[in-house]
């Protein structure tokens, strides 16, 4: 045997290995940050007793800045607003003076649980809105989850 050569094999594998492992990495996070899969990133909507729950994998900050976006895109008047660390509620109006809420609760540290409120009653338009709303929010914080997930960060 040459001299050296055995420890420039050891670090010849170790850096193959290393290699092979970032790359794996780099493909499950680019797959998870495509459009198709960056939904899945998110909880299944339910649609109960005239109020839509998703639990999303984002910070309650982000949700909380989405929301309000959001209002403020679809013209909904923000008549009062609640956010602690815990926690954050935000109340409006529509434009066709229906009541609008939404709750968030801090989960963890990336998920919060989300229930939108539109109206009083369980009705097609209702649930439309609502929907209408936490598509605009994940909108918001669809950027903020393909940063999230991309290698290195």
């Amino acid at each position: 045997m040459i001299p050296g050569m055995g420890t420039k094999i050891y670090r010849y594998l170790a850096a193959s290995i290393g290699a092979v492992a970032t790359m794996a990495l780099v493909q499950s996070c680019s797959s998870l940050s495509s459009k198709g899969d960056l939904a899945a990133a998110f909880g299944p909507v339910e649609y109960v007793n005239n109020t839509l729950r998703v639990t999303d994998n984002m910070p309650l900050t982000v949700i909380w800045s989405a929301a309000n976006a959001a209002l403020q895109e679809l013209q909904i008047t923000v008549t009062g607003s609640a956010n602690d660390l815990k926690s954050g509620r935000l109340e409006g109006k529509d434009e066709r003076n229906r009541s609008v809420s939404i709750q968030m609760t801090w989960e963890s540290k990336y998920a919060t649980k989300i229930q939108i409120e539109v109206g009083t009653v369980a009705s097609t338009d209702n649930r439309s809105e609502a929907g209408q709303i936490h598509e605009k929010m994940r909108n918001r914080y669809a950027p903020v989850q393909a940063i999230t997930l991309s290698p290195g960060t």
